[in-house]
């Protein structure tokens, strides 16, 4: 199976989470092109956390709470909407204060 084809999977911790904000990890088996975002629950884009490409290796990511423009979210049910390569996936993140 070519690397491109390897299952991916993001782990969010903590999840939930409070005023710490959440690290998300990953790991790519090879240079990939990657999309990241939040998204609320109405799926408007809260905020952008990768868009580009990445190299090989363990990444990591990080999600303060804040928007695109700085603002606190606010706390609620979030979805981190990812893309990598192909493969689209979405993760449900909670954010507590």
């Amino acid at each position: 199976m070519p690397d491109d084809l390897l299952p991916l999977s993001f782990r969010i911790f903590p999840n939930p989470f409070g005023g710490a904000g959440t690290w998300i990890e990953y790991a790519l088996p090879s240079d990939q092109s990657v999309e990241a975002s939040v998204f609320n629950v109405q799926g408007r884009r809260v905020r952008t956390l990768a868009s580009g490409h990445q190299a090989a290796g363990k990444q990591r990511l990080y999600w303060d709470g804040r928007n695109d423009r700085g603002t606190d979210s606010g706390p609620g049910v979030y979805f981190l909407r990812t893309r990598v390569g192909s493969a689209l996936r979405t993760y449900r993140v909670v954010m507590r204060r």
